[in-house]
């Protein structure tokens, strides 16, 4: 079993794994244009509409639409579990395809609302307030998590980084090297870039654990932490990048010790 939020390495493992993220993500599209389609045909007679009860509706539903709506609804949930279940596992993007599907959902909702009652209103009818408002409202709902995600993407500074690291779109949020103990010095890494910013933020909590000092409850020492290191580089659990600035940490950790 592969721990939540950590990609599989083996073949086999990984590509059952995307198989599983692609499926969640083509579902949760097929549902998001159910929700839209049916929500469409639903404003085209009014906004409202019944069928079956004891009474006789002023306005049917169009055929197709209760079923496409309550189809997408529920779709949404399964579809969205498989997504978050799997996507983190493949990692990148996909681990983000949840989110993206939260902001096309809103975004899709908010322009019908803001179409029919803003831009292409009934003959005869002008702003409908009771569309605006949820449109509004809707867009920004979907709007604000895509422009956060679009913004950090581009920009590259710390508070972006750190975003981009909370959707699990990047390695590790980047900081700025602290003094170290006695020694002041920095750190180096392979692909860091500027001077005076390496990754941090580890992102499997198996690297974190070989962060931890010698008195850890695996006991193992500064040699055995460089090993362990060595190792996880070498099987893909760690960037080149994420190895100097893990094995920075142990060397300075060593050198800091009487």
């Amino acid at each position: 079993m592969v721990p939540y939020g950590q990609p599989d390495r083996g073949d086999g493992v990984a590509l059952r794994s995307l198989l599983f993220a692609a499926l969640g993500t083509a579902g949760l599209a097929a549902c998001v244009t159910l929700l839209f389609l049916g929500m469409r045909a639903v404003m085209d007679v009014g906004g409202a509409c019944a069928d079956g009860g004891p009474y006789v509706s002023a306005q049917s539903c169009p055929n197709g639409a209760p079923g496409a709506m309550l189809l997408g609804v529920f779709g949404l949930f399964g579809f969205g579990a498989i997504a978050m279940l799997y996507g983190p596992r493949v990692g990148g993007i996909w681990a983000a395809i949840p989110l993206l599907a939260w902001c096309g959902l809103f975004l899709s909702l908010g322009w019908n609302f803001l179409d029919y009652g803003v831009f292409n209103p009934p003959p005869g009818a002008g702003v409908e307030a009771g569309w605006l408002i949820p449109g509004v409202l809707f867009v920004l709902m979907g709007g604000v998590p895509l422009a956060g995600i679009l913004v950090a993407a581009r920009s590259g500074s710390l508070a972006g980084s750190a975003i981009l690291a909370s959707f699990n779109l990047a390695p590790g949020a980047t900081g700025r090297t602290g003094r170290s103990g006695r020694t002041g010095r920095t750190g180096r890494s392979g692909r860091t870039g500027p001077t005076g910013t390496m990754p941090q933020a580890l992102p499997h909590a198996e690297v974190a654990g070989s962060l931890t000092g010698g008195d850890a409850a695996d006991g193992l020492d500064g040699v055995r932490h460089l090993e362990r290191l060595a190792e996880l580089r070498k099987q893909g659990l760690l960037t080149d990048a994420e190895y100097e600035t893990a094995k920075t940490a142990v060397l300075r950790d060593m050198e800091d010790r009487p």
